[in-house]
């Protein structure tokens, strides 16, 4: 948990866009993650600009998770 801590630290600012802390997210759990990391066995939500939480569709956690493999 503590490297995963640590690369956070490293790669978040507060200017970091949404695809860009998205993809930080998605880094850091896959780091730690036993097995593999698949559109059906993981979550992710966010918060936009507008101070609205959504959570993302499976086919927008596949998206994102083909671009960080």
């Amino acid at each position: 948990m503590k490297n995963a801590k640590t690369f956070l630290e490293k790669r978040y600012n507060k200017d970091i866009e949404i695809e860009d802390a998205i993809h930080t997210a998605l880094l850091t759990l896959k780091d730690g993650y036993e097995g593999q990391m698949t559109s059906t066995n993981i979550e992710v939500g966010v918060i936009g600009s507008d101070r609205i939480f959504k959570v993302l569709k499976p086919s927008e956690i596949r998206d994102y998770l083909e671009e960080v493999e």
